[in-house]
């Protein structure tokens, strides 16, 4: 099976640094095939055929892994090719989107969404943060952000997002979700 895997917090600021070529190389000794990255802050596909465990099991062990690997706390966030699709399906801004360039719309993953409070409990914990012109739309998955003055401006980035909802969470623009989406397309064909 194929999955999206996103990395919190890797290559960023200069902290947490890994290697991403060296981090395909450990994932595929560890059993793991198909094993690809985009740029350089987490983004990964792979393959976990031969592998029987479920999803949960599947992003624990690469969480345990990937942490040895670094030497430091690695929050890992795994999502089936298929649920990925999901994700992409449910843009809610429609095609007169003003961000062609997908840089400064951006979906935040959650993760164990289900306990972090859906719905008006949720609404009611981050729409104080949305500035003026921000769009924030709720999905099953996490959340879709738009900021028309980039990510760097708003109020609700990801470490307010986990402060609020009390969870982990990371946050990737429209442009990395679209590459990811192709480089699973094209490891299914």
């Amino acid at each position: 099976m194929i999955y999206i895997l996103f990395l919190k917090g890797i290559n960023v600021g200069g902290r947490h640094k890994i290697k991403m070529a060296e981090l395909c190389d450990h994932l595929r000794e560890i059993g793991y095939s198909r094993v690809e990255s985009y740029i350089q802050s987490g983004n990964l596909l792979l393959s976990s055929k031969g592998r029987q465990a479920g999803q949960k099991a599947i992003e624990k062990n690469l969480e345990e892994e990937i942490s040895e690997f670094a030497g430091f706390s690695v929050p890992a966030f795994l999502i089936s090719a298929s649920d990925y699709a999901g994700i992409l399906e449910s843009f809610p801004f429609g095609p007169g989107h003003p961000d062609e360039t997908g840089n400064r719309t951006f979906f935040t993953l959650i993760k164990n969404m289900d306990s972090a409070g859906i719905g008006q409990e949720l609404s009611e914990k981050l729409e104080k943060f949305v500035s003026p012109g921000e769009k924030l739309v709720y999905s099953a998955k996490g959340l879709w952000l738009f900021c028309p003055d980039g990510y760097g401006k708003t109020r609700l980035n990801n470490s307010q997002i986990e402060k609020k909802l009390a969870c982990s969470a990371t946050t990737r623009n429209l442009k990395t979700l679209k590459k990811m989406a192709q480089l699973a397309r094209e490891a299914e064909a």
